[in-house]
């Protein structure tokens, strides 16, 4: 099996549009649904305990944008888009427009995304939902978009021409960490319960998100702030006679200057072949 990452972009397509790295309205539109759990207003689910957040991952998108670049009408196989830290899902979408249409790429996307949400409203019962059964659900996109514990996203789209009047269109968002099991519990949920009270150990409500759960912030030390300004206090004196020494080590830091341009040609040559060396890593 052939990683994702080691299969080179598809020549023979007419690339139309790469889709950008920044692709933070997609990472927005996956946490707001997870934070509402309302789809488009279709219909309203209970509001998790325990839903965390999700974050662009870069490795993941680099994975999408490899595999999009193939021109490909299907998603990879399974173990095409593993990374090492922990099992990777994907979804996988192809669409086919008019050269003429009027819909953006960006809404585009948003609608690809806002469909396999809607996935989940063929699902009649809560528990049918909450405990995932895939023999009661046609097509599984939700649950990667709606499982509390998944917090990892990298998504990418390409276009490419097909003749003068149209041209298709992949989409393909990755996700970690996912467990597909018969019965798994998505989420968490009590009756009465209140949003982000069962949050994983160091998390809290977010300030934006109020519904997912987030690392809590660092605090300022009140002590450590007061003890530091003292000792700032206590530096200043010091830094009289230091500022002699800086002179003379100023003639040392021109020589040493030398030295680092010299090591800085070498980081550049390192950091390609740290590149070659990452791809390798997918790829032996």
């Amino acid at each position: 099996v052939e990683h994702s990452m080691c299969k080179p972009a598809n020549k023979t397509c007419y690339i139309l549009r790469l889709e950008s790295k920044k692709m933070l309205n997609v990472l927005k539109l996956h946490n707001n649904i997870r934070n509402e759990m309302n789809p488009i207003k279709k219909k309203m689910f209970p509001i998790a305990t325990n839903m965390r957040i999700m974050e662009w991952d870069d490795e993941l998108y680099e994975i999408a944008a490899h595999y999009v670049r193939q021109c490909v009408e299907k998603p990879d196989c399974p173990k095409c888009h593993q990374t090492g830290d922990a099992q990777v899902e994907q979804n996988f979408e192809y669409r086919t427009y008019t050269s003429n249409t009027n819909i953006k790429p960006a809404e585009r996307f948003r609608n690809v995304i806002l469909d396999w949400a809607e996935e989940v409203l063929v699902i009649d019962n809560f528990e049918t939902f909450r405990q995932f059964q895939s023999a009661k659900s046609p097509k599984n996109h939700w649950v990667n978009i709606f499982r509390a514990s998944t917090y990892k996203v990298g998504c990418d789209s390409m276009n490419y021409r097909v003749d003068e009047h149209t041209f298709n269109e992949v989409y393909v968002c990755n996700y970690t960490p996912v467990i597909i099991e018969e019965g798994e519990q998505l989420y968490k949920y009590k009756d009465g319960a209140t949003a982000c009270s069962e949050c994983p150990t160091g998390m809290e409500c977010d300030d934006f998100y109020k519904n997912l759960c987030a690392p809590i912030k660092n605090t300022v030390d009140t002590t450590k702030a007061t003890t530091a300004s003292t000792t700032i206090s206590s530096t200043t004196a010091e830094t009289t006679t230091a500022s002699t020494e800086a002179t003379a080590a100023s003639t040392e830091a021109t020589a040493a200057s030398t030295e680092a341009t010299a090591a800085s040609t070498e980081a550049t040559a390192a950091s390609t072949e740290a590149t070659a060396a990452s791809t390798e890593a997918y790829c032996c």
